[in-house]
């Protein structure tokens, strides 16, 4: 149930204010920057430094040759050259069990940012880092999502809070003509590239694809802006009609059960059919020192990357909640919110129940779509 007349408390609309209840996205940020060096993550710098001299790759029992050039452009080449060891040990199958943690991590990573990117073509954006997501995807194939996904949460919920959505439509709605590529180009740039990092027969191939993903949001970003400049929507149908945020709403719906649909699918086949255990897989084990190994800390340091990633997103998407909760929009007991969350996160795996979260908050924003002010108390 949802109210049609939002309130809104001013306390809650203080940057201040938001920076302090923000802190426990700091909390995340600075666990997974500590995880790195926990996890003993600079001391694969001999590794790393060996496979650059010698142009192989090699993790276990898997040697292949390290692909010289790609993008043909030596910086960017030697930039993502050694970043492309990082995936190895799973997309070569050198540890099985990273194969199943990372091919499910990685279908999730572009659910996520499916979501950023439509968070980026509200009006509310404009003027604020949320508007370019960017920013925070392309750094995160270097340091890992882990980090930056607690930045882009807590710099959201400082600058934009939820009143900002509730204050009119106008504020909440979409940029359509943007909107339309992120199905697209996510599935083209994200999505395909990883089921050929993980699928494809030739562990070589499977390389060349680990190249062609790396990049994703900047090729996300271009090709999205040149669809939007090739094919823009006509001032009539930018008109802000309710046929128009009905159009808007389906394309959100659409995308995001889509890829939800991928998510659940590659989770529950790994539920179903991986000979590990689900906890095994996803959750960070410590190990010895002294059993010290490329691929153990490579696989435990991606592991402390997705929890960092999802605890930040799904805090965020409490959050959110919260705020809509205080001003009346969200009726809901937190039992039940909570109680479905938990059952989705089991059932269809963090990705999934997250971006299925943040489209029933679209689904209240929509009802709100017509409606009125905010109620000032």
């Amino acid at each position: 149930m949802t109210s049609s007349a939002p309130r809104l408390d001013s306390k809650w609309e203080s940057k201040l204010y938001r920076s302090v209840v923000g802190l426990p996205f700091i909390g995340i940020f600075i666990w997974a920057l500590y995880s790195l060096r926990a996890n003993d993550m600079h001391g694969l710098g001999p590794h790393f430094a060996e496979m650059a001299r010698t142009r192989k790759i090699q993790v276990g029992s898997v040697t292949i040759d390290m692909l010289e050039k790609f993008h043909h452009i030596k910086a960017i080449d030697d930039l993502w050259r050694l970043a492309s060891v990082a995936f190895a040990p799973s997309t070569l199958e050198a540890d099985p069990l990273a194969w199943w943690h990372m091919f499910s991590f990685l279908i999730d990573v572009s659910l996520l940012y499916s979501i950023w990117l439509f968070e980026s073509t509200r009006n509310f954006s404009r003027g604020s880092l949320i508007r370019f997501p960017i920013i925070f995807g392309f750094p995160t194939q270097v340091v890992g999502i882990g980090i930056l996904a607690p930045l882009y949460y807590y710099c959201y919920y400082i600058y934009i809070p939820s009143s900002t959505l509730l204050k009119s439509p106008e504020m909440r709605s979409i940029d359509t003509s943007y909107a339309r590529t992120i199905f697209p180009t996510v599935l083209l740039l994200s999505h395909i590239p990883i089921f050929g990092m993980y699928l494809s027969p030739s562990l070589e191939t499977r390389h060349l694809w680990t190249w062609a993903w790396q990049m994703f949001p900047v090729w996300i970003g271009i090709l999205g802006s040149l669809l939007t400049f090739l094919f823009p929507f006509s001032q009539q149908q930018h008109r802000r009609s309710q046929s128009q945020r009905q159009a808007n709403i389906k394309i959100i719906r659409t995308t995001i059960l889509a890829f939800s649909f991928i998510s659940a699918t590659v989770w529950l086949y790994t539920a179903l059919r991986s000979p590990y255990t689900m906890l095994e897989i996803f959750f960070p084990y410590p190990f010895d020192k002294e059993s010290f190994s490329f691929i153990l800390v490579l696989r435990r340091v991606l592991q402390c990357d997705q929890v960092a990633a999802f605890a930040g997103s799904l805090l965020w998407l409490g959050y959110l909640v919260a705020d809509m909760k205080r001003m009346g929009v969200v009726r809901e007991s937190w039992l039940i919110i909570l109680g479905a969350g938990v059952a989705s996160v089991v059932v269809f795996g963090p990705g999934a129940a997250f971006a299925l979260g943040w489209l029933w908050r679209e689904e209240v924003l929509w009802r709100l779509d017509g409606g009125e002010g905010v109620k000032k108390q």
